[in-house]
C-alpha cells in the first residue's frame, strides 16, 4: 500500500511539474505572436559562389535598396545621404539629400523606405523622425534633374516617439513607436491619433531591462496585403503580422525560440547577430540571416551570410548561403545584387526554386 501511494505521489509531482513547465513555456519570456513555428528545412537549399564584382563603389553605405533598375545606397556617414545608381548604367549616378537642416536636408538617415512603381515613374515613400515628417519623392524625376523632386509631404503631428511609419492605401500609417521603457507598440495613426493593433501576442507588451536593440528588427510591409515582416537583429526569429490584427506568426529559425530577458542579459562579446536586413516582394520576401558574432559583424570583420526566402503566409521557399557577410540584397529581373559589410556590391544570375518565388 505503501508503495501504491508513493507511486501515486510520484506521478502526481511529474504531472504538476510538466505543468508547470508547460505554463511557464506558454507565458514565458519568448518574444511572439499568437502563432509559433520552427523553420527547420527550406525546399531548397542552395550555395552562391564569390559572384561578380560590380564596378560601383557604395564606400560607407549602411545598406542599399532596389527598385526597378535603381539602387539607392543609404550613406552612414558624409555630405550625402542617399547615392543612387542606375543598375543598368553604373554611369548614370546622383546623389540626393544632403545632411543638414534645410529643404530636402536631413540630420540622420530616413526611415521606413518603401519604393514603388507606377505607370509613370518611380517613387520612394519615407518617415524623417528627426523633422516629423512622411514623404514622398519621385525618384525618377529626381535621378533626371539630379535633385530631390517632392510630391507629397505630411505633417506627423505626434508626442510620440514613432520609429517606422509606413503609409496606408486608406490615407492611415501603421506604425511602431517607442514606449520609453525598453519596449515597442505597433498601431495604426491617423490624424494624430494611435490606435493599438490587437492580436499580436505580446509584441505589444513585453520591454527588457538593458538594451532596447534587444526587441529592435529591420521591417518591411507587403502594401497589397498589410503584412508586416520584423526580422529581429539579436535573435534568430522573425516576425510576420497583419495591421488589422487578425493574424500574427513568429518563425524561429533553425531552433526553438530564445528567451528575450536572458539574451538582454548577455555580454554583447557573446551575442550573435541575427538578421541584417529584409527586402519585401509581392509573393515572397528576403531576410538576410548574418552567420557570425556580434563583435564580428560590429567590426565588418568576415563572416557568411544566408539568405532565407519565405511567403507571406510564413511558410519558407529557399535557403541560400552566401560566401560574404552582407548587410542587403535585392531581385531585378534574373539578377540577385548583394552589399557586402566591406562596401563591396556583387552581382548574381537569380537562384531558381521550385515556388517559381524569382
Amino acid at each position: 500500500m505503501y508503495n501504491k501511494n508513493k507511486y501515486y505521489i510520484w506521478v502526481f509531482l511529474i504531472i504538476s511539474v510538466c505543468t508547470s513547465m508547460a505554463c511557464h513555456n506558454e507565458n514565458g519570456n519568448e518574444y511572439k505572436g499568437l502563432e509559433t513555428r520552427i523553420i527547420s528545412e527550406y525546399p531548397v537549399n542552395m550555395s552562391l559562389d564569390k559572384g561578380h564584382l560590380l564596378p560601383i563603389n557604395p564606400y560607407g553605405s549602411v545598406d542599399f535598396i532596389g527598385i526597378d533598375s535603381l539602387a539607392i545606397f543609404k550613406i552612414g556617414d558624409g555630405e550625402y545621404l542617399w547615392k543612387i545608381v542606375n543598375l543598368n548604367n553604373p554611369n548614370e549616378t546622383c546623389y540626393l539629400f544632403r545632411r543638414g537642416h534645410g529643404e530636402n536636408e536631413f540630420s540622420e538617415l530616413p526611415a521606413s523606405e518603401r519604393v514603388f512603381v507606377t505607370d509613370s515613374a518611380l517613387y520612394c515613400d519615407f518617415y524623417a523622425p528627426d523633422k516629423r515628417n512622411f514623404y514622398r519623392y519621385n525618384l525618377s524625376a529626381s535621378l533626371k534633374q539630379r535633385i530631390p523632386c517632392l510630391e507629397e509631404k505630411k505633417e506627423i503631428k505626434s508626442s510620440d516617439n514613432l520609429q517606422t511609419l509606413y503609409k496606408l492605401a486608406d490615407e492611415s500609417f501603421f506604425a511602431i513607436k517607442h514606449l520609453g521603457h525598453n519596449g515597442f507598440i505597433r498601431g495604426i495613426w491617423m490624424d494624430g491619433n494611435f490606435k493599438e493593433c490587437q492580436g499580436l501576442g505580446n509584441l505589444n507588451k513585453m520591454t527588457v531591462a538593458n538594451d532596447i536593440n534587444t526587441l529592435a528588427s529591420v521591417k518591411g510591409i507587403n502594401p497589397f496585403t498589410n503584412m508586416i515582416v520584423e526580422a529581429m537583429i539579436r535573435m534568430h526569429q522573425i516576425n510576420l503580422y497583419s495591421v488589422s490584427g487578425d493574424r500574427s506568426l513568429t518563425l524561429s529559425v533553425g531552433d526553438k525560440l530564445q528567451d528575450a530577458i536572458q539574451v538582454d542579459q548577455t555580454s554583447k562579446q557573446f551575442l550573435k547577430k541575427g538578421f541584417a536586413n529584409v527586402t519585401c516582394y509581392p509573393d515572397y520576401f528576403i531576410a538576410v540571416y548574418i552567420n557570425t558574432s556580434l563583435e564580428n559583424f560590429l567590426r565588418r570583420q568576415s563572416g557568411n551570410s544566408q539568405l532565407l526566402v519565405f511567403d507571406w503566409n510564413g511558410y519558407p521557399l529557399a535557403q541560400i548561403n552566401v560566401p560574404h557577410m552582407i548587410t542587403s540584397s535585392y531581385i531585378y529581373h534574373d539578377k540577385l545584387f548583394i552589399l557586402t559589410a566591406n562596401d563591396e556590391f556583387y552581382q548574381y544570375d537569380a537562384p531558381k526554386f521550385k515556388q517559381n518565388a524569382f
